[in-house]
């Protein structure tokens, strides 16, 4: 028996609920360019629902209030290390303004070592506590160095108007909150502590439509890919509002499907940037690698050479990025990493396959499982080149 999206949920149900099919549209297109989509919403409730429909993008990042910097101090070895860890550095204050969509709080330092775990925890104006940042990596030892990713990261959706608290804490290593608080390191140098907020931006997707009770609808989309290559991440969000009988419902209810939009490198190549933000130090399955980004590229037959040169202003030993050139088959082609410890310019590094067979080829710009702590964030220049086809 074929049994209908939510047929479930028949019978006053008390929800205006909607079941989107797909659940998420991954997609893949040249910049610049529209491709047309489509999702089918079935309405959950035994009463019509109004449907309108918007995409959603974060938008970048501004700042809130200006960068400080701190000296972080070694607590006295002879007093006990408190619950939630023990003090690194002064609290900092600042005032988050209304109507911000996303509370982003950023912290550096500069220890070659990798070898020092410090955290924050987040106070909003209230005095809860909101959210801690944390870290994978571990000390050095006397056989190994160590993975502390020099950088720790917090984001809060919506967050709260008014003032907060950031306490800079020893700890914050990702284990069970009921084990004894870790020792706090050695590290006496300078700190520095970034406040960023980002807004939502919504465009219309779909014109408002009525869906009748139990019944599904097409809904047409067009999707548009951004200039630069690389993932630009979306969302369509369906609002649902009760209608007739049904407005003892719900007023509203949302339903989200994410876009997940990758625009490619032309087929003749060219120049563009990755945006190196973050890691938490994980070792994933033996494999050190932070922040992962892909792109892709599709090479056309009779191609000669394909290569792709990269370039980042840190060549710190510590700041490790690793660039993989991958073929349509999944085998890695060729493989490089900066700071290139062979070369006369350790921050750049070219990868590139002789005759080139046609199809999906993929390019990864992975971090290692630390940075430098120098910067906030860093750029990787990246330039592809096809010769022939």
């Amino acid at each position: 028996m074929k049994v209908s999206p939510g047929a479930t949920l028949r019978g006053g149900n008390g929800s205006t609920a909607l079941v989107a099919t797909p659940s998420q549209l991954d997609l893949a297109g040249n910049g610049g360019t529209v491709t047309g989509q489509s999702v089918s919403l079935y309405n959950t409730s035994g009463s019509p629902v109004r449907v309108a429909g918007s995409y959603r993008q974060i938008g970048p990042e501004f700042p809130i209030g200006t960068v400080v910097t701190e000296n972080v101090s070694a607590p006295d070895p002879s007093l006990p290390v408190p619950e939630a860890g023990a003090t690194a550095a002064s609290p900092i204050t600042f005032t988050v303004p209304p109507h911000v969509g996303r509370l982003d709080l950023d912290m550096i330092w500069p220890d070659p070592a990798n070898s020092n775990r410090l955290s924050i925890e987040l106070f909003n104006p209230g005095g809860t506590l909101t959210q801690e940042s944390y870290d994978d990596g571990t000390l050095a030892t006397a056989r190994r160095a160590g993975t502390i990713p020099n950088i720790q990261h917090i984001e809060v959706s919506a967050p709260q108007p008014g003032r907060w608290t950031a306490r800079i804490l020893w700890g914050g290593v990702d284990q069970d909150l009921s084990l004894p608080p870790v020792a706090p390191g050695t590290y006496t140098g300078p700190l520095s502590f970034r406040v960023s907020g980002q807004d939502w931006i919504t465009t219309p997707a779909a014109r408002p439509m009525v869906i009748p009770a139990h019944r599904s609808v097409s809904v047409p989309l067009r999707v548009a890919f951004p200039g630069s290559p690389g993932d630009h991440p979306e969302s369509v969000q369906f609002t649902a509002s009760a209608r007739g009988r049904a407005l003892a419902l719900p007023a509203t209810t949302v339903t989200s499907v994410p876009i997940a939009r990758r625009t490619l490198i032309p087929s003749s190549g060219g120049s563009f940037q990755t945006l190196i933000t973050s890691t938490v130090g994980r070792n994933q399955g033996g494999a050190s690698v932070g922040q992962v980004s892909t792109y892709n590229i599709d090479v056309p037959a009779g191609a000669s050479q394909l290569a792709a040169s990269f370039r980042t202003a840190d060549d710190s030993p510590d700041n490790i990025i690793a660039y993989y050139l991958v073929t349509p088959a999944g085998t890695v082609a060729a493989s490089g990493a900066t700071p290139d410890a062979t070369g006369t310019s350790p921050g750049t590094v070219t990868l590139s396959a002789a005759d080139p067979v046609s199809g999906t080829w993929e390019i990864d710009v992975e971090l290692g499982l630390t940075t430098s702590g120098k910067e906030f964030t860093q750029a990787v220049y990246d330039t592809v080149t096809v010769t022939g086809g």
